[in-house]
C-alpha cells in the first residue's frame, strides 16, 4: 500500500507511455519517492496514490524495489516519522478513552 502510495510498483519497470525510451534514474527516482511519501504521509489515510516520478520509469524491478525498501527504511528512523507515529497513538488513545 505505501509504495502505491509513493509511486512505487513494479509497474513503473515499464517504458513511458508509447513505447518512448527509458528516463530512468535511480538517484532522482529515490529523490522523488521520498518527497512523495512524505506528501502521502502529511495527508494522511485518505492520501490518494501519487503518479510515477518520471524518473523511475523504466527502472527495472528489482532496483524499483530495493529504491522503494530504502526510502521506506528511512523514513521510518526520521524524527519525522516518530512524531507521526506519537500523533497517531494519541488521537487512537483520545477517540478510545474520551475526556469526560
Amino acid at each position: 500500500m505505501t509504495a502505491a502510495l509513493i509511486g512505487g510498483g513494479a509497474a513503473l519497470a515499464a517504458k513511458g507511455d508509447g513505447g518512448d525510451e527509458s528516463i530512468a534514474d535511480p538517484a532522482a527516482c529515490r529523490t522523488a519517492l521520498a518527497k512523495n511519501l512524505r506528501e502521502a504521509t502529511a495527508a494522511g489515510p485518505d492520501a490518494s496514490p501519487l503518479p510515477a516520478p518520471p524518473a523511475c520509469l523504466g527502472l527495472d524491478e528489482a532496483t524499483l524495489e530495493r529504491i522503494t525498501g530504502e526510502v521506506i527504511s528511512e523514513y521510518w528512523e526520521s524524527p519525522e516519522a516518530e512524531k507521526v507515529v506519537e500523533d497517531a497513538w494519541r488521537e487512537a488513545w483520545e477517540s478510545a478513552f474520551p475526556s469526560p
